[in-house]
């Protein structure tokens, strides 16, 4: 029966929205300006963009030599600041497409 229950659980959740993300990031840039704010949710945010950062670099993006954790939270909160319209989605989507665009591997050339 117990098994039964675990097969019922969906297999892939995403934890995090893009808009819950932001608001994370928006506490990060807070509290790294002024050393006020909150705390733990800019903690959260920072854990969740690096953790992210972690798992896909040199997978689905090629960020070089030298890139500092606090670029990666630049890049991740000036994507997500263009693209409002996308905070609903999974933020490990909309991680992963802000860090592609940033830091494209090299690779063959389109010809148009």
């Amino acid at each position: 029966m117990a098994l039964l229950m675990l097969t019922a659980l969906p297999a892939n959740a995403d934890f995090l929205s893009g808009s819950e993300l932001k608001k994370m990031l928006d506490a990060y840039s807070m509290v790294s300006k002024t050393n006020t704010g909150k705390r733990l949710e800019a903690g959260e945010g920072l854990g969740y963009v690096s953790g992210v950062w972690d798992t896909q670099y040199y997978v689905t993006f090629c960020p070089g030599r030298g890139v500092l954790q606090s670029q990666a939270i630049a890049v991740a909160d000036k994507w997500l600041s263009e693209n409002p319209a996308r905070w609903n989605e999974p933020a490990k989507t909309l991680l992963n497409e802000a860090f592609v665009a940033a830091f494209p591997c090299p690779g063959p050339q389109k010809k148009n």
